[in-house]
């Protein structure tokens, strides 16, 4: 809660130090550029580590109940990409059921914070991470729960993420730049206790002429961008106590 809350990750406006720079200790520790996000990150990495299962089964209750209610930012969203990502190896070899649960948790953050924000700055890295989680962790088990949850994003975020659920481009509503407003609009209202209603943009068809051979490659060059950014995550476990 102290780390999200943090003026790092809460701040409106994105931070002079890369976000994802920002929560790399072994990046930032030779440059004597220590900053309380990183360090956050590193401790929690530490002690998670060394959890027993008991004990990592209590993350999808907190990323539920403590975490997404705090999420406002792009930034915050991505912490909690890089607190709970290292440990989907984990989770899906000791306690299979939870990575379910995590994944679904991720999703949830998203549309929270993608109903908050006006433009995301690093949505085809947070895209690829999803796609990774699908094709290494999760395949179809969580399908159904998750196209209500992609349904309910910006047109933006459907395109990317529409081989996850399989959507039509042509079911995929087109963005104006009326929409991002207010849904920055309902976001503050939210926070303040209002109600703002919204107004939608029409949506206008497009066909889908993507094969099942385009589905595959979109697939594996998603997985092996997004393992890439686990590995980043992993580089921050901190030392073996």
């Amino acid at each position: 809660e102290h780390l999200l809350k943090s003026p790092q990750l809460s701040a409106a406006e994105p931070a002079s130090l890369d976000m994802f720079s920002m929560m790399r200790l072994d990046l930032l520790q030779p440059c004597m550029r220590h900053n309380s996000t990183a360090l956050i990150i590193a401790v929690v990495h530490a002690f998670w580590h060394h959890s027993s299962h008991a004990q990592l089964g209590r993350i999808p209750v907190l990323m539920k109940e403590q975490l997404r209610p705090l999420l406002q930012t792009e930034a915050q969203l991505v912490c909690v990409f890089q607190l709970v990502g290292p440990f989907l190896n984990r989770f899906s070899v000791d306690i299979a059921r939870k990575v379910f649960d995590v994944t679904l948790e991720l999703y949830h953050a998203l549309a929270k914070v993608d109903s908050c924000v006006k433009e995301f700055i690093h949505q085809d890295a947070i895209c690829d991470v999803l796609y990774h989680i699908k094709y290494m962790f999760t395949g179809d088990s969580i399908k159904p729960d998750l196209e209500g949850i992609i349904r309910g994003l910006r047109p933006d975020l459907q395109r990317r993420l529409r081989f996850i659920t399989h959507l039509n481009l042509s079911t995929i509503q087109s963005g104006s730049t009326n929409s991002s407003n207010n849904v920055a609009t309902s976001c503050n209202a939210s926070s303040s206790g209002t109600t703002t209603t919204s107004t939608s943009s029409s949506s206008t068809g497009g066909s889908s002429t993507s094969g099942g051979s385009n589905v595959n490659n979109g697939a594996n060059a998603a997985s092996a961008s997004a393992s890439n950014s686990l590995g980043n995550c992993n580089n921050t476990a901190g030392p073996t106590i």
